[in-house]
């Protein structure tokens, strides 16, 4: 920006204002507003389809780590809510942009990515909008300033620190706070801007409306919206009003409207329970947190916004959970807190000089605050909260870029907008290659855990994560490998001695993990999954009234573990107590509607109490189900134990058709041929039995009684002959 275009004191107000005011452009030619108005179109077009391609593959992500416990375990909320349900939500907008999604598409992940990008590009938008209108403010040109809102927008819509506000779904709560940050911002500067004054105009009042709507409904998805009515009053005087003083004059009423959104935060008890948590609770965020002091916390965020920085500039070795621990070596204090101090004094002098650079800072620093400044947090850094204070880098990068340009080619404008936009181009292609490859890694817990431990091998939390995944997918030796490395680095990490004792007693060990999960419940006696683990153990030694006593302690601590109740309703099954155990399953389908092994556990227990029809609407619930909601094991007994039913009522056709089903979904499965061949013997069809049943034996080849089966086919084909 030359000083030609860019004056050292901002003088333009909203007075004066017009939709396209501002100096010649630098080629000499006045474009007209419907000129640059195309121009403003084709750039929103290549802006959305760059957040298409480069988020393109997210869909193909998976739900992860914090999307478990307020998505997948709250899956009875999002099916059967009320109003009053969203109205006493912490954050009631995020929670009914879930509810909206789940109520279109389940538990499939792919709409809640759609959702997350449509928000994305939709904020991409809207800050390309409030660049270009700024530019104006400042006296750039049209064309101007439709590449340089071009510039900042790609870069920040494209950039990788993004990706875990777009592609890891809860998230979405930070990118649906931008949005609704951006729109508030966004009518605020188009109600000051369409008319000579609010008085004379009565779209202006429209515009402070939607500016205040925009704001509640922000405080709504994130409690970090609360900075939003001072970085708009610092907008107001930098660019709007011809004084700091004037920002209140002027529009008194629309701040007042925005400082009465806050009082949402008060009636969801968000900010109770950041001074004043409830007694007996563990909070992640506030001044009753345990993990660390609002002093500890405040030292050691000016290392995380130096880093935040350089992820900004250069995004490699990015992490979804960083154990970020707490500055402790003056080196590791001292120099950090000089520069980020630096930093805010030239911000600071900057915004209140009413220079734009001095906003772009101030927006920076205002907007990390609740999340970097002295309110405790229980993890240190999260890439997510860059979310839109990466604005700020995506915005003067370029300004400075184009700076430069001028000092070296003064005269050679087309030349110089050229090699600009080129450097944004190749910049936005580097940048956007490197999300697309970034978001790989959410394809999977295990992708993603594994790349968390490479980056941070003394992560505690990932170790025993990875640990877990690999439990899940029964590959024990590496659960244990992992799970003892959690604990070697944190001995007092009970949720590790929970998942290290469920491996061991799921690898055949279950002594061992008895050990294990006492070890975790000395150091926390209410961990309900180390209760819940405690009572698979004792199951796997045959105590089951012990196991039965474990697994209702876990369902006081934790009354939604669907897993804790459908353990408890198999354990009344083999205790014979049939009708308990029903109501058992019911509980878990209550809380995880899509628990596809409670259905056919739920099955078995209604046939045991005579209720075979009931059982078997159980079995086939399983096929309605998302294919990815139920494991192979499960849809494969589903189909058996209904042929089974079928079998017993002689429909016998119907049960050909779900035992052959079951050998299709897990052919190694023998019990399916054996059923199939039953099927078909009596049927008199002897031929395909016998080959149901070789089939059966080569799976299992010392199975006396489908050998006695295979024989008697035999003899039926030869009459009897036996050969």
């Amino acid at each position: 920006m030359s000083k030609r275009t860019r004056p050292k004191r901002n003088t333009t107000s909203a007075r004066t204002a017009t939709p396209d005011n501002g100096a010649a452009p630098t080629n000499g030619a006045a474009p007209t507003h419907e000129h640059s108005a195309r121009w403003a179109l084709l750039s929103c077009l290549i802006l959305m389809s760059a957040g298409v391609a480069v988020y393109w593959n997210s869909f193909h992500g998976v739900f992860l780590f914090d999307d478990k416990g307020h998505i997948l375990e709250k899956a009875h909320l999002l099916t059967d809510w009320s109003l009053s349900d969203l109205v006493t939500q912490r954050r009631p907008v995020l929670f009914a942009s879930l509810a909206m999604n789940y109520a279109f598409g389940g538990m499939d992940p792919w709409g809640f990515h759609l959702f997350n990008l449509v928000t994305h590009i939709a904020a991409g938008l809207t800050l390309f909008s409030i660049l270009r209108r700024t530019a104006i403010l400042m006296g750039i040109a049209g064309r101007v300033a439709v590449g340089w809102a071009f510039a900042g927008s790609i870069l920040w819509i494209v950039h990788p620190l993004q990706t875990q506000s777009v592609t890891y779904v809860i998230q979405r709560s930070e990118s649906m706070m931008g949005l609704f940050y951006l729109l508030t911002l966004y009518c605020v500067i188009r109600g000051a801007t369409c008319a000579g004054s609010i008085s004379k105009s009565p779209w202006s009042h429209a515009w402070y409306a939607g500016a205040v709507l925009a704001c509640l409904l922000g405080m709504g998805s994130k409690p970090a919206m609360i900075t939003a009515p001072i970085v708009v009053w610092m907008y107001d005087a930098v660019f709007l009003a011809k004084s700091w003083r004037g920002t209140w004059q002027q529009r008194w009423k629309l701040y007042l409207g925005l400082a009465a959104t806050m009082v949402w935060l008060i009636a969801t008890g968000v900010v109770g329970n950041i001074f004043a948590p409830a007694t007996g609770t563990d909070p992640s965020v506030g001044f009753g947190l345990r993990d660390h002091s609002p002093v500890d916390y405040a030292i050691s965020q000016s290392g995380v916004i130096l880093h935040y920085l350089r992820l900004s500039l250069w995004p490699t070795g990015q992490c979804l959970d960083y154990g970020w621990p707490v500055a402790q070596g003056l080196a590791d204090i001292i120099l950090p807190t000089l520069v980020i101090l630096g930093l805010l004094t030239l911000s600071a002098w900057g915004v209140w000089r009413r220079q734009w650079w001095g906003f772009a800072g101030a927006w920076f620093f205002v907007i990390l605050a609740p999340t970097s400044s002295i309110v405790p947090i229980r993890d240190l850094a999260f890439e997510h909260r860059m979310y839109l204070s990466l604005a700020a880098i995506a915005i003067v990068i370029p300004a400075g870029g184009y700076w430069l340009l001028q000092k070296l080619l003064p005269k050679q404008n087309i030349a110089r907008n050229a090699i600009g936009m080129l450097i944004v181009l190749a910049a936005s292609v580097a940048l956007g290659s490197q999300t697309i490859r970034r978001n790989e890694v959410y394809s999977s817990d295990l992708a993603m855990w594994s790349d968390v431990v490479a980056s941070r091998p003394e992560n505690h939390r990932a170790l025993d994560h990875l640990a877990a995944v690999y439990s899940r997918a029964g590959q024990h030796d590496k659960a244990i490998q992992y799970g003892e490395r959690a604990v070697a680095i944190k001995p007092d990490f009970a949720n590790a001695y929970a998942n290290l004792a469920a491996a061991y007693t799921e690898s055949g060990k279950p002594e061992m993990g008895l050990q294990l999960v006492r070890r975790a419940l000395e150091l926390q006696p209410q961990h309900a999954r180390a209760l819940y683990t405690l009572g698979v153990t004792l199951t796997d030694l045959h105590q089951l009234e012990p196991a039965l006593n474990a697994l209702d302690r876990a369902i006081a601590v934790k009354p939604q573990g669907a897993e804790a109740h459908n353990q408890r309703g198999r354990i009344l099954a083999m205790l014979g107590r049939n009708e308990e155990a029903v109501k058992a399953f019911k509980k878990a389908l209550h809380w995880k509607p899509d628990f596809a092994s409670v259905y056919v556990n739920m099955g078995n227990a209604l046939i045991n109490i005579g209720r075979e029809d009931e059982g078997m609407d159980a079995f086939r619930s399983v096929f309605a189900l998302e294919p990815n909601a139920a494991a192979t094991s499960v849809r494969t007994r589903a189909h058996y134990n209904l042929a089974n039913s079928l079998l017993r009522r002689n429909a016998m056709e119907e049960a050909i058709e779900h035992y052959r089903a079951s050998a299709e979904v897990d052919p190694t499965y023998h019990l399916a041929y054996y059923g199939l061949g039953f099927a078909f013997e009596k049927e008199g069809r002897f031929h395909e039995a016998a080959n149901a049943y070789r089939q059966a034996l080569a799976i299992r080849p010392n199975a006396t009684e489908i050998t006695q089966r295979l024989n008697a086919c035999v003899n039926a084909i030869n009459g009897g002959r036996g050969e």
